[in-house]
């Protein structure tokens, strides 16, 4: 809930890659907005949890430890990730008809696209 507008918004808090070409969900929506693109939510505000010791997992370091079971496993390390998008979307089941239902199909996919 955002209290400086008083509206719901939605929030996403995840785990990214963390890899250079990888391309952070929030920077997409940006380029989105910036090329008009329709039926795309606005991102609020997006970024990698900042915090002291940082937000990332911990298994990679761990994976060749003598106590390790599995060793030799290719893992990734991710970074906690979180992003707040002014939309906050409904359940299918909450449409009133199916052209309505239609109508939104065809949004997310133009948005998508």
């Amino acid at each position: 809930y955002d209290l400086a507008e008083g509206r719901l918004v939605f929030f996403k808090d995840s785990w990214h890659l963390d890899a250079d070409d990888i391309t952070p969900e929030g920077k997409i929506y940006a380029e989105l907005s910036d090329h008009h693109v329709p039926h795309v939510p606005q991102c609020l505000a997006s970024g990698d949890v900042e915090s002291w010791p940082e937000q990332k997992t911990q298994t990679r370091q761990h994976s060749q430890s003598p106590w390790a079971c599995r060793k030799g496993l290719s893992i990734m390390p991710h970074i906690h990730y979180q992003l707040i998008l002014d939309l906050v979307g409904e359940a299918l089941t909450s449409f009133s008809s199916s052209k309505e239902l239609v109508q939104v199909i065809h949004d997310a996919l133009v948005g998508e696209l």
